[in-house]
């Protein structure tokens, strides 16, 4: 169950999972990547279930991709492609703070690149790289 912060219970069950040990975290990211999916439908409306708690969700999201083990259990992908459905999904009502996100998300991009150069041709996380893109693509595209 997810809560606004300033409910009664806190932060709620999923969010405060995204907080839990890799693998369980990369489920919960999961989880709220298909609670995003079905709002598909309502993207297009002035609000939808998601408004209340976007911020909240998409900066857990974030801070869950910074983790020092998100590279375990495909953690940081998983936070990544959740993060994506939940800004495609997100309702008008949003767009400003979507709008906010988008530099957050292109500077992502920036460093991944910056740690490949740096690395010296080392391995770019393509998967992390896709994540990134699909959201710049179906949200402004």
């Amino acid at each position: 169950m997810m809560r606004a912060p300033d409910s009664p219970e806190g932060e709620g069950v999923l969010l405060s999972g995204l907080k839990d040990d890799p693998r369980v975290a990369s489920n919960v990211c999961w989880a709220l990547h298909n609670l995003a999916d079905q709002l598909e439908e309502s993207r297009s409306q002035q609000t939808n279930a998601l408004s209340p708690l976007f911020v909240t969700i998409a900066r857990a999201l974030l801070a869950t991709s910074e983790r020092g083990d998100a590279g375990e259990h495909n953690l940081r992908c998983s936070a990544y492609e959740a993060l994506n459905t939940t800004l495609t999904n997100a309702a008008e009502d949003t767009r400003a703070q979507v709008e906010q996100l988008l530099p957050v998300i292109l500077d992502r991009l920036e460093k991944t690149f910056k740690k490949f150069d740096k690395d010296g041709g080392g391995e770019l996380d393509f998967q992390e790289v896709k994540a990134l893109l699909q959201y710049h693509e179906v949200k402004y595209n």
